[in-house]
């Protein structure tokens, strides 16, 4: 079942299985992750707890949407997973846990935010991950400009954002000077991330890369749940 978590304005999804393991998740977009969505069910097949943001300015999180904020939100559900406890928004309930180990999962979009939030003790992973915006458009990869159009007009309640003000924020990054514990998926079939973005990303930051015959997709083949979490397994 999920529950509901808040975070300043914040709207955090939660699945909690009392578990020794945590998992974050920061999806793409737009991308709104429930109950039905198949990476959900392996977390919960493998009874790990699952947080799933709702950045700040998108659905119904309250505030604006921009890198910066989704820098923020991403760094304060850490420090929430790291906290042990939270109160449920419908009922009050205080839940509590004790993470052995915290996984923090960029997917597409959500892999910039990741790379950029400055968070300690936890297992980054980014999957099929956008984070340069002029490797990205001068090596073909999906139209950023044409996405956040489609966005505003497609969705106009549900991400509340300036798409000029957000692509001059993504154009002009102060990249860190190194990352550690990156794992790095990319796909064979990827037609929206190009293979020249993911090789900066192996260039500048000490990543372990895994390849995988899939595409664009949070829709992960079963072995891959395997490799992304390595020997991590509830011990409760």
């Amino acid at each position: 079942m999920e529950l509901r978590l808040k975070v300043g304005e914040m709207v955090v999804g939660f699945w909690h299985n009392r578990s020794k393991i945590g998992v974050i998740l920061a999806p793409g977009l737009p991308e709104y992750i429930t109950k039905n969505h198949p990476f959900v069910k392996k977390i919960n097949e493998r009874e790990f707890d699952l947080f799933v943001l709702r950045y700040p300015g998108t659905w119904e999180s309250g505030g604006n949407f921009d890198l910066k904020s989704a820098v923020r939100g991403i760094e304060d559900v850490v420090l929430l997973a790291k906290s042990g406890e939270a109160r449920e928004l419908y009922g009050g309930k205080i839940l509590k846990w004790n993470y052995s180990t915290i996984f923090l999962i960029g997917f597409s979009f959500g892999s910039l935010p990741v790379l950029l939030s400055q968070v300690k003790d936890v297992e980054k992973v980014l999957l099929f991950p956008f984070v340069n915006s002029f490797i990205h458009s001068k090596n073909g990869g999906e139209d950023i400009p044409k996405l956040f159009q489609f966005i505003q007009e497609a969705y106009p309640n549900v991400y509340r954002f300036n798409p000029k003000s957000l692509l001059t924020e993504i154009d002009n990054i102060d990249y860190p000077k190194s990352k550690k514990q990156l794992l790095v998926f990319s796909g064979i079939n990827d037609s929206l991330i190009p293979k020249q973005e993911i090789e900066w990303l192996l260039k500048n930051y000490s990543c372990r890369h895994i390849e995988l015959n899939t595409g664009h997709s949070l829709s992960l083949p079963d072995g891959v749940y395997d490799l992304l979490f390595g020997g991590a397994h509830e011990t409760n």
